[in-house]
Formats: structure tokens, sequence, C-alpha cells
């Protein structure tokens, strides 16, 4: 899935169809400080968050930088409108170098402020959204306490989930591999139907 991404990014990186965008409004009092260092804590948490993919003659590879750049490497900014915030959610990612992660807080009004992270699907689905508003509330609440956040541990990452999952599917060049039988299956199955199939309801 990750490298169908990848294919589809470098078409065209300004696009921001397959970004996957988090705002929350947050009211009363926020510490800027204590909240930038809650999303650096969850950035250097989860490796997907600080991965690039860059290739070699074409073939993509994951680039997993290391946790404690995070704090200088992370796309951070406090904006003033909401169109600055809204054009945020709109941009692209270059997934080549860019980190697939932007976080951007506005002030909207006196004790309220706007956030959004915005991340690219290459590195996130629905199914993150809830764990990572979750790492950066707890991360946020051990920031103001003056300690360390009490994460639960992270059994895998998931570059590792992804490198098992392509050497148990295999390869699509493989018509031997699980994913090769599987394509191999549909293809046959599918062979002569035609481009356009009418449904009847």
């Amino acid at each position: 899935a990750q490298q169908r991404m990848w294919f589809i990014n470098q078409f065209d990186p300004d696009s921001a169809g397959y970004n996957l965008p988090t705002v929350l409004r947050l009211t009363g009092d926020l510490d800027l400080d204590a909240l930038h260092s809650a999303v650096v804590a969850v950035v250097a948490r989860h490796e997907a968050l600080r991965t690039t993919f860059p290739s070699d003659d074409g073939v993509p590879h994951q680039k997993i930088a290391r946790a404690s750049s995070a704090g200088a490497r992370l796309d951070w900014d406090v904006v003033e409108s909401r169109e600055q915030l809204e054009a945020a959610v709109a941009a692209g990612f270059d997934v080549t170098r860019q980190w697939p992660i932007r976080v951007r807080v506005w002030p909207a009004m006196e004790n309220e402020h706007v956030v959004a992270v915005i991340t690219h699907h290459i590195a996130s689905d629905g199914e993150s959204m809830a764990p990572m508003v979750t790492d950066m509330v707890t991360a946020y609440l051990a920031e103001l306490e003056d300690r360390d956040p009490d994460f639960a541990p992270l059994p895998v990452q998931f570059a590792d989930y992804a490198l098992w999952q392509h050497r148990e599917l295999g390869s699509t060049d493989d018509p031997d591999s699980v994913v090769g039988r599987q394509l191999g299956f549909w293809k046959e199955t599918l062979t002569g139907l035609p481009d356009l199939v009418e449904l009847d309801r």
C-alpha cells in the first residue's frame, strides 16, 4: 500500500488528495510550548511520522529519521488566520523528502485555539487518528506537570509491520507468491468482462 501511495505521490506531490487532517478546537488556556513539546514527543515515539520515502533507481525505500531530530525537523507553525490554517491542510507532501506530518495552531480568539494535525495517508489512516490524539493529550498533560509521558508500550512500529507484510505476501512480480497468486486469480476471473458493467437495480 505504501508503494502505491508513493507512486501516486510522485505524479503530483502538491495534491492534498491523500492528506488526513485532524482539526481540534481547544478552549481555555493553552500552553503552546507544552503543546509543541507534546507533538515532538509523539513524532519521536512513532517512527512512521518521521519517515521519508526516497528512491534508488525508481525503487522507494523507507528512511526513518532519528527520534532526537524530531524537535528540529517538525513542520510546526502558529498561524495568524483561518486562511493560513486551511492552506496548510490543502498543501500536499513530497514524501521523498518531507515527513508525513505538519501541525498548525491558530489562536482563533481569546482562550480558543484551533489545532490542525495533517498527516499523509502513506503513514496514517483513519484508525490512526484517535491513538495519535490520545498520545498528544498524554504528552501535553505530562509536559504541564513537568514529567515524562506515561505512554503505553509499542510492541511494534509500522515499518516492522510493512516489512512483515511484504515478506509474507511477496511481490506482484512473483506469480508463486501469495499476492502474485491472488493477482493471477483475479486477472483470470475478470478476463473478458467489459470495461463498464451495468448493474440492475
